[in-house]
């Protein structure tokens, strides 16, 4: 049963690869310019990595709820789960995204020709 349970989830969580290779180049890029831009860098990586941590809780407690109703978890007990859950990913998120749109649409100092290249 597990080793069923595990293709079942690996299946499931193919549509995850390409939000966490996103996340992961967004880390990277900000990396990349942290030495022009150190806040909004900062902010970047503090919100690619939140996602990122999010959406890997969100394959685990997938993984956890597909286990448990194998055991014998009720529909009540699973729709309580998800709606915790649910409403703990949308904080994360919504925090995540307000440091995204305060790091590309802050003002920043304006720097001349020669410097911008």
């Amino acid at each position: 049963m597990v080793s069923s349970n595990w293709l079942a989830f690996l299946t499931t969580q193919v549509w995850a690869v390409p939000y966490f290779m996103i996340y992961v180049c967004g880390i990277v890029l900000a990396l990349v310019f942290w030495s022009r831009h150190p806040t909004a860098s900062l902010q970047c990586v503090i919100a690619f990595l939140m996602l990122l941590g999010s959406r890997f809780v969100a394959s685990g407690r997938q993984f956890w709820i597909m286990q448990e109703n194998e055991r014998g978890m009720s529909g009540q007990q699973v729709g309580k789960i998800m709606g915790i859950a649910a409403l703990f990913h949308l904080i994360i998120h919504l925090v995540a995204w307000v440091l995204l749109l305060i790091a590309m649409f802050r003002r920043r100092p304006v720097l001349d020709e020669k410097q911008a290249f």
